[in-house]
């Protein structure tokens, strides 16, 4: 499965680049090495994260709130997203058979 659209390898080529498979895991080596110095760094600095001790019922407590927010403001981003894209959909949809009639008048 290719991460890259048709689209984007086709900028890539007219940018310049011969070989988009290069250009891919070039940008993939840069965010391993980004994710190997992250690593390196909080594991030789203990200092910068301290956790404090939580009980089952404590991080329940903390969370159940931060969870339900969440949980409502996917619903209400999906509802918008979806109004919206389902008005995009039906002029497109408008504008296929209009032109579907053009072509067979």
């Amino acid at each position: 499965m290719n991460p890259m659209s048709q689209r984007q390898a086709q900028a890539l080529k007219e940018a310049g680049h011969t070989d988009v498979s290069r250009a891919v895991s070039t940008r993939m080596i840069i965010g391993l090495v980004a994710m190997v110095v992250a690593a390196i760094v909080a594991a030789n600095t203990t200092d910068i994260v301290r956790f404090s001790p939580f009980t089952a019922g404590e991080f329940v407590q903390r969370f159940t709130p931060l969870f339900l927010a969440s949980l409502f403001v996917e619903r209400a981003v999906e509802v918008f997203i979806t109004s919206w894209r389902d008005l995009a959909s039906m002029r497109l949809k408008d504008a296929q058979k209009q032109a579907k009639l053009a072509v067979t008048t």
